[in-house]
């Protein structure tokens, strides 16, 4: 079977379940690990798809604002962090290889159309 590279047609977007190795939620992901993404065919992923990978977003407190107050928090952007590329596809899950990094990849990053 080859593989040809290409970005998905639809904006899609999804989170890293697993990292093949690692227990439980604990482990990092770096080049060449195999991760578990929670779309699949039902979504429209297909083997040769690359998708972006990012770091979750956190959340920090404003500290020009009282505790307490409704806005005090802010959500902080997700940061593109690698790509991947899908060699397996099943109906509502994927396995793919992570290809770059520029930062270490963990279960519940999301991944989306570069």
């Amino acid at each position: 079977m080859s593989y040809a590279p290409h970005a998905p047609d639809a904006e899609l977007k999804g989170r890293v379940m697993k990292i093949y190795g690692s227990v439980g939620r604990v482990g990092e992901a770096g080049p060449l690990s195999v991760i578990t993404i929670n779309r699949g065919r039902a979504d429209g992923l297909e083997v040769g798809h690359v998708l972006a990978l990012y770091s979750l977003g956190g959340t920090v407190r404003d500290t020009s604002k009282p505790r307490g107050a409704p806005d005090a928090f802010i959500k902080l952007p997700e940061e593109r962090s690698g790509l991947s590329f899908v060699f397996r596809v099943f109906d509502r899950v994927s396995y793919a290889l992570v290809m770059h990094v520029t930062r270490p990849i963990g279960p519940l990053d999301v991944v989306r159309t570069p």
